[in-house]
This record gives C-alpha cells, structure tokens and sequence, in this order.
C-alpha cells in the first residue's frame, strides 16, 4: 500500500506539471494519473513494480542535486528541471524512466474518463459449469489466426471443439482502432510489453478473442518463396514448398477478401513511399489487406478478422469459445489431456482427447515448459527489429481515417523493408519522444508528419522462460553486430527515400540524435546503432517452437504436432521457423491450414 501511495504521488505530480506545460484543462488530472497508473499495472509484475520503486528512488535521489522535482511548489522550476534530464547526455536511466512516463501520459492523456477493465459476469452455476466439465475432442488454446482457422474447420467436420482464450470478446463493443481504448483492453500488457538484453525491444501481442488479426494493421503477404527454401534446407520443413501450399493461399484470400485499396483512395503517407521508391529507382509494392470494401468505391469497409471469418462460422456451427481463460499447463492422461486454466479467478482443469496450442509465440512455449513437455521450447525466439522516424513534409499526407498505410519498399527485402505505420497524434507524439524539444510540431502540423519504418530481417534470437514466483515470463533478445549494422543501414536508406520523397525535416528515433534536413546530414547517422540511445520496437514475435522434421532444433514436425507427443499440436506463430521478412499473418494462416487438413486425414 506504501509503495501505491507514493507512486499515485509522484504520478498525480507529474500529470500536473504535463498538464501545465502543455496548458491543458487541469481538471483531467485525477483520471490521468489513474489511467496511467492502472495501465502500467498491465505490465508483467517484476517491471510493474521495479518500475514504481525505481521511480521512487530516482525523485527522492534527483531532490539531492535539483530538489524535489515532483514535489517543488513550483511548477516552472520542475517543468525545466525535466526538460534538462530529457535533454542531458547524462542520466539516460532517469531519461528512460522520464522518457516512460511521458509515454504513458500522452497516450492516457485522449481518453476523458476512467478506463475500466470487461466486467464478467459469474455465472458458474450453469452455462461456465457445463463448458468445464464437458469432455471434448479438442481444446484449443488461442482465437487468433492459428486457433481460429482449426477450430473453424474441426468444427464444421463435426467434433466437439472449445477454444480458450485469456483476452476478452469484445466484438459487440465498438472499440475504434488503434485507440487507446484498444490498447488497454486487447493487447497483452496494455501493449507495455519488454524484452531485456543487449537491447530494450518494445514488442506488442494481441490479447482477445481473434487474437492479434483484431488489432493489426491488416497487410496480407504470402510467404516468400527464398524463406520457403530456407526452411527447407536448414528445418527439414518438408511439403512446404509453394505448389503445395497454393490452395491453402487461394482459400484464405477469398475467406478473408484479401485486395487493394480502391481506386484514388490511397494515403498521403502511403503514396510518399511510394514516390520516394520510384526517384530512386527502388522496388515498392501496394501490399493488399483482408479487407472487405464497400460498394461504393470508397476505402470505407469492414476489416475481414477472425472474429469477422473463421471464429464467426465456427460459433455458428456450434462451437464455443471460453474467454478470459488462461492455460497455466497440460497433463497427459490415459484418455488424452488435462488442460488446467484460471478462468475469472477461479483454477480449474477440462478434459480432451487432443490439443492444439495456439496462445502465441510467448503462452505456447510457457506451456510446454510449465508441462514438461519440451526442452527446446522458447530457445529460439525470433522478431522482426524494427527502427522508425517522424517525417514532416509540406503538405498534408495524414488525416483522421489513414489508419496504416499500405505500401511497403521491397528493394532490400533480403535484409530489411519499409513501411509506414499508425500515425494518429498521439502516436506521433510517442514516436517524437526521442526529439522532446520539437514535439509541439505534433500539435501544430500533424496533417503534414507520418511514422516511417524499417524493418530487419535478424540474425539474433531470444528466450521465453518461465519465472519461479511471477507467472508472466521472461523474454529475452540479443541483436547481433550484424544486426546492429543492418539497423542502421536501413536508417539511412529510410531516411534517403523519405528525403526524395520530398520530407522536409525527418527525425529518427535516436535520443537527441541528428536531425535529417537533406542528404548531407545522413553522415550524422551512425554505422551501428547504439543500445543505450535508440528506441527498437516489434510487432511480429515468432520461431519460439519452430516446426520441421530436424529434432535437434525443431519442436514441432513439419504438420505442426510436438516432437515426442501423442495428440498434441501447435498452431500459431511460434511454429515459423525463422523471421520470414514479412507480416506473418498469411503465413500463420496458410500453415494452419495444411497442418489441420493433415490432422483430419489421421483422425
């Protein structure tokens, strides 16, 4: 309770002096501070709280050398004072910790009232009773795009299927995209997710029923026919290769009404890529989306999810889904599994003959470490590293409704791509947290700014492992030298694209590193990106139990069943067996596919 209390001190402070540097109604404070303090909760617990005791530390130690920062009546003085910290060479750990809570800030900051987790409902007597005690043919541990797609078809063939999910449903809500609001309620850790190394790497998960295809951007690749070979060369992936995959490729687009945007609909920042590919003579791709789009030749539509596909038939034919259950391990049986979840605080342990593990590239791993069930599992985390930049132009190439532009610069696809990412104010202002001194520019010409990526293909790898007290685990990633290089080798091509593109000022996401204003600045960059100074994020996570018939490395065979077991699979975006250079989705989907036709044909 000491430690709540004086972090709701120090936060109630700090959204006070934001408020006032900002000039902003101060009557917003208290659901601020409480917004930011219940997000920042959502984290795993050993940040959550080493962040709040940190924190504490750092005011109490700074009132040594400033007074205390949030403390001090006045509110010039601590406003500078944090400037200062924000700006020094110095002090990068309390910049970080700053750095933190200004993100927080910004983004608790568009909400008006008090956000609120799903209330569920108890309703054990009945309907959740019956759901747990029924034995069935298969559980499967995830909605997203792996589970989905398995459920929906196992389903259809007339088994008995029931499909847990730790998120919420909320469907029937209407929770706008790229919102605040969906952040909090439908990505794992409110979004504040961290791997530690060599590196802090942001990453973000889906957390709901559809899983990670409620909350992305949409973009559908196939996956690339040289990242095919490789899996089959270096996996012994086998019946992987393209021919044999194409029927999986061509149902899933119809499924999901995979296609381009309408004609003149483009985005502003989408067709600055675009522009800027083309002067230079690089490749650049519209890359299509599962999008369903109105009639009217408008970009207007529905974006074709899970919840939207496969998870609406597979509830029609009957099938359910138990949400807000989290999979804490498995047991072997004489008639097949015991699958022990909580489910609205409550343990409890359902019964089937088969499972499909499908709660992502870090519950999957978790699981089968928590069973016992596989030593190599979680070794082999990959991600796509991914380096960004606020580009300012002279014209308007945002607006309220550009959502995530669609083309992507494939001209170094080997090694890296481009691409343009949600550029709402707000998350503009994240991403020009590097920059502090010029984050008013957000407020005064975001119509004319847009957050560019470039994102690597890597050599480095990570680990999930489990914790011995808290039951989030923790996952580790190492970037390579050559990583490091490639980084900033894809910085520098982005930011030479964006300035043929006709971007005025670019502003890399370096910690008070150069700003780009024409092409003689590039030699500011560096030749290797510094750990300590630049912010790397990810939003594809997978490899964690690659899939291929090479025991010594895979955790899965090649149709996705666990090297060793009898009746259990994995589907989902841990079984990749390596960073495919593209948005995962279609390659989750296509291998889904396969492998539950192969799981039918044995029944």
């Amino acid at each position: 309770m000491m430690l709540k209390k004086k972090y709701m001190e120090f936060l109630n402070r700090f959204v006070e002096y934001k408020i006032n540097e900002s000039n902003n109604d101060i009557k917003k404070c208290s659901s601020i501070s409480k917004n930011m303090y219940i997000h920042q909760l959502q984290m795993p617990d050993y940040f959550s709280i080493s962040i709040m005791l940190i924190t504490i530390l750092i005011n109490y130690s700074i009132s040594l050398f400033f007074g205390k920062i949030f403390s001090t009546s006045n509110a010039e003085d601590a406003i500078t004072i944090m400037n200062y910290l924000r700006s020094s060479k110095r002090f990068l750990f309390i910049k970080n910790i700053i750095k933190f809570h200004d993100s927080l800030f910004i983004m608790a900051e568009t909400e008006c009232g008090l956000i609120e987790e799903k209330k569920i409902i108890d309703n054990y007597q009945n309907k959740t009773l019956q759901i747990i005690n029924t034995f069935y043919d298969y559980i499967i541990t995830g909605s997203g795009p792996g589970g989905a797609i398995p459920a929906s078809l196992l389903k259809e063939k007339g088994f008995n299927v029931l499909i847990l999910d730790k998120g919420q449903d909320y469907s029937n809500e209407e929770v706008h995209s790229f919102s605040y609001n969906e952040m909090r309620k439908m990505y794992n850790h409110g979004g504040l997710s961290l791997s530690v190394g060599n590196q802090i790497i942001n990453y973000v998960e889906g957390s709901c029923v559809g899983g990670g295809s409620e909350i992305n951007s949409g973009l559908y690749h196939q996956t690339p026919e040289n990242i095919l070979q490789k899996w089959a060369k270096e996996y012994s992936l086998i019946e992987s290769d393209y021919p044999k995959l194409s029927k999986y490729y061509k149902d899933i687009e119809e499924r999901l009404c995979v296609s381009h945007y309408p004609d003149g609909e483009l985005p502003g920042a989408s067709l600055k890529l675009a522009q800027g590919a083309k002067r230079l003579g690089w490749l650049v791709k519209e890359v299509p989306r599962w999008h369903k789009y109105e009639k009217d030749g408008s970009a207007d539509g529905k974006k074709m999810t899970m919840s939207e596909t496969y998870l609406r038939k597979y509830l029609l034919n009957g099938g359910v889904i138990l949400a807000g259950s989290s999979v804490d391990r498995i047991k072997k049986t004489a008639n097949g599994w015991e699958v022990y979840i909580e489910n609205n605080r409550r343990k409890h342990n359902i019964k089937s003959k088969n499972v499909i593990l499908s709660a992502g590239a870090i519950g999957t791993p978790l699981i089968l470490q928590r069973s016992g069930l596989s030593k190599l599992a979680g070794n082999k985390l990959q991600m796509h590293p991914t380096i960004k930049v606020v580009a300012l132009f002279k014209e308007h190439i945002n607006s309220e409704k550009m959502g995530v532009p669609v083309h992507q610069v494939k001209e170094f696809s080997r090694d890296f791509t481009f691409g343009c990412s949600i550029s709402s104010p707000p998350y503009l202002r994240v991403a020009m947290l590097d920059h502090y001194k010029h984050i008013r520019l957000v407020d005064e010409q975001w119509h004319q700014m847009a957050v560019f990526y470039a994102m690597i293909i890597p050599q480095g790898t990570g680990k999930v492992r489990k914790m011995p007290i808290f039951k989030d685990p923790l996952i580790s990633y190492n970037l390579t030298h050559e990583d490091r290089k490639t980084l900033a080798e894809a910085l520098k091509k982005l930011c030479e694209l964006l300035l043929a593109a006709g971007a005025q000022t670019i502003f890399p996401s370096i910690h008070n590193g150069p700003v780009i204003k024409n092409v003689s600045d590039l030699i500011e960059l560096p030749d290797q990106i510094n750990s300590s100074k630049t912010s790397i994020m990810s939003v594809h996570m997978f490899s964690s139990c690659p899939m291929g018939e090479d025991r010594d490395i895979c955790v899965v065979d090649s149709y996705g069943k666990v090297h060793g077991q009898e009746n259990l699979w994995v589907s989902d975006a841990s079984m990749i067996p390596s960073a495919p250079g593209v948005n995962p989705q279609g390659t989750i989907m296509v291998f889904a596919s396969r492998n539950v036709e192969k799981i039918l044909a044995e029944a």
